[in-house]
């Protein structure tokens, strides 16, 4: 089994008059991706209160639209372990994006 563990840390792009302009990475908070090579399709496991639906999930988009661009056809099992606590402002989604991408 190939598998790969990426953190990816919080985030904040809401500075006062620099609103989706200015961005800085906050070494507070981290997601913790582990992607597994799996023969087919795409699953999800997380013990956190989020989908886990590819359709409906930030890294299952990721790794579906990465699948699709470089012709990929194994599958991956994605395993979120939540730190970047989700509906703060911080970034939660954008972390477990950035950390499956990586």
């Amino acid at each position: 089994m190939q598998s790969i563990s990426v953190k990816a840390p919080s985030s904040t792009a809401n500075l006062g008059p620099g609103f989706d302009v200015f961005g800085l990475a906050i070494d507070a908070f981290y997601d913790e991706i582990t992607l597994t090579k799996t023969k087919s399709g795409i699953t999800i496991s997380t013990a956190d209160n989020i989908p886990t639906n590819p359709e409906n999930n930030t890294a299952g988009l990721v790794v579906k639209n990465m699948k699709k661009k470089f012709k990929i056809k194994n599958g991956i099992e994605i395993k979120i372990k939540k730190g970047v606590p989700a509906g703060f402002g911080m970034g939660s989604s954008a972390a477990s994006a950035a950390a499956t991408a990586i």
